[in-house]
């Protein structure tokens, strides 16, 4: 998981789209399954939600960027409901997600994430 993962450290607070943010700083550890080296994160003092990240890979190369906006309130929570991936190497390119429903603490039957369930839904 993110959290046992990397070690963190807070590296400061900074204006993120007019949000002040904690600065957070994640290195991978040792042998944690992880794609990423290391990552700079920028949350959301007031209601710690997830503004920007900045994704390097085991050799300190940033690989992309991605940021959150619109937030909303979605099921009770605050969450951005805009997500930009931006690769590093693919001048001009870029994935937006755009979430407009969400259900969060749904039951989810464990069959639903069995091998023949996953072949079936692809």
């Amino acid at each position: 998981s993110i959290v046992s993962d990397y070690t963190h450290e807070l590296q400061g607070e900074e204006v993120i789209n007019g949000l002040s943010c904690y600065r957070i700083h994640m290195v991978a550890k040792e042998n944690a399954a992880v794609v990423w080296g290391h990552q700079v994160r920028w949350i959301e003092k007031e209601n710690f939600l997830f503004i920007k990240s900045e994704l390097y890979d085991e050799y300190g190369y940033l690989v992309r960027t991605e940021s959150g906006s619109e937030i909303r309130e979605l099921d009770g929570r605050l969450i951005p409901t805009r997500l930009e991936l931006i690769p590093e190497e693919e001048e001009g390119h870029k994935t937006i997600v755009e979430i407009r429903e969400i259900e969060f603490n749904i039951p989810i039957n464990d069959d639903f994430f069995s091998q023949q369930n996953m072949k079936r839904i692809r």
